[in-house]
């Protein structure tokens, strides 16, 4: 692995279910990064987001379709190995990580990047809007939404 400034990327797959955690949440983490950027003032970027904000939805899903499965069938997670208590670790493992990618809530940048119409949402709102998103399915899937402040490096 290289180091890479987003630390959830230097972070170690350790199974397919911890595969599965990870798409869950920084996948959806992505699509709302890319989501934020499909009115952008520099055209060509503005352009290639109407392609890449529907493939980031779609390895989000997957990683929810993956989890949920674990969770709700069975016969899925017998075929992987799997079990509820191993979703609900790797949901606590990506969770505090896909927070972080946000940014600082104070970040300069985050503002500045809305000032100049890079943007729509700043990091914080950007937090907010992938919450309400994903604690909604996390807990449809049957697991317990994890400490928000838990395991944070960025605030």
């Amino acid at each position: 692995m290289g180091e890479h400034l987003l630390s959830a990327f230097n972070v170690p797959f350790e199974s397919w279910v911890d595969v599965c955690g990870f798409c869950f949440c920084l996948d959806l983490v992505a699509w709302y990064h890319l989501r934020g950027m499909e009115d952008c003032s520099y055209a060509p970027l503005a352009r290639e987001m109407t392609t890449m904000v529907h493939e980031e939805r779609f390895h989000a899903s997957f990683g929810a379709r993956r989890i949920r499965d674990i969770v709700q069938n069975p016969e899925y997670a017998r075929l992987c190995g799997a079990t509820k208590a191993e979703a609900q670790r790797t949901v606590d493992k990506w969770y505090p990580q896909a927070l972080d990618t946000f940014g600082a809530a104070d970040s300069k940048f985050g503002k500045l990047a809305v000032a100049y119409g890079i943007r729509r949402w700043d990091n914080e709102t950007l937090r907010r809007m992938f919450r309400q998103d994903i604690d909604a399915q996390i807990e449809a899937i049957g697991l317990k939404v994890p400490d928000p402040l838990k395991g944070r490096k960025i605030l």
